[in-house]
């Protein structure tokens, strides 16, 4: 017998610990020139910003791929400068989005930098 207001059965995904972010919210960070960053950096083994790393999986933020030069680059961020740069981004975005100037609940990339801004302080 199952109760009736709860699902017979429910599969519980584990989440990711990377973080994965959108092209968008990433075009809102503001990626530095990624022309002659490092290898460590390109690759993604260390922060873009502050070069922290080794970046473990648990506290990498994945920026995507990028082409520079012809050259695939796989930045990604730790989780405190990723969320320094969300909480920025908020003030560049939440102005000028007519859906999270006039919703509760904001648009998709504001939603996203707001969850990357709490990340960064953890």
């Amino acid at each position: 017998m199952t109760h009736g207001t709860a699902p017979a059965s429910q599969t519980a995904e584990a989440p990711s610990a990377l973080l994965e972010v959108h092209a968008a919210v990433v075009a809102v960070l503001g990626l530095p020139e990624l022309a002659g960053i490092s290898d460590r950096r390109a690759r993604g083994a260390h922060c873009l910003w502050c070069d922290y790393g080794p970046l473990t999986t648990a506290e990498a933020v994945d920026l995507g791929e990028h082409k520079t030069d012809d050259v695939a680059v796989f930045p990604r961020a730790c989780r405190r400068c990723a969320g320094r740069r969300a909480h920025r981004g908020m003030y560049d975005h939440h102005p000028d989005c007519e859906t999270c100037r006039t919703t509760e609940a904001g648009c998709e990339i504001g939603r996203a930098l707001f969850r990357l801004a709490r990340e960064g302080r953890r």
